[in-house]
């Protein structure tokens, strides 16, 4: 696994790659140890750039391969489709993928390896409410109010 860093108005984000694609997005502060910077770090950066400046940039403008079970990339496919400026709830999601269990797409939601790009932050609780974020709550109400979902 190759590491990256990345200063991000919001705090330092921890970029992990295979060596081709992204493969972790985290907020985190841990010193870890770098690697030498890979195409596809520069190429996450400057997506992380446009994204910061309002740019809303394509998920397909870089090459990410997310762990994870057959259903849990369903999952973060349904993520993916949630456009920058809006929330959908767990239980939509479950409905998006042809899930009974709002509570099976929550666990995947938690999940989720690659923050920001694979946006879980745009899943709200039913009634409105702010749940669950690895990086942590207040964490994900700032993305929702940059991003104007909130």
């Amino acid at each position: 696994m190759y590491t990256s860093k990345y200063s991000s108005p919001l705090g330092q984000i921890l970029l992990e790659s295979d060596g081709t694609r992204i493969t972790g997005l985290h907020f985190k502060d841990d010193t870890v140890p770098l690697t030498s910077e890979l195409l596809i770090f520069k190429r996450a950066k400057i997506w992380l750039d446009k994204y910061f400046n309002r740019q809303n940039p394509s998920v397909n403008e870089l090459d990410i391969a997310p762990a994870g079970t057959p259903f849990r990339q369903r999952v973060f496919k349904a993520l993916i489709s949630i456009p920058q400026g809006k929330t959908l709830s767990y239980k939509e999601i479950a409905n998006n993928i042809g899930s009974l269990s709002s509570r099976a797409a929550a666990s995947a939601i938690a999940d989720n390896p690659i923050l920001i790009i694979i946006p879980c932050h745009r899943v709200i609780g039913a009634n409105g409410e702010l749940r669950g974020y690895s990086a942590g709550i207040e964490l994900k109400k700032k993305l929702l109010e940059f991003e104007g979902a909130i």
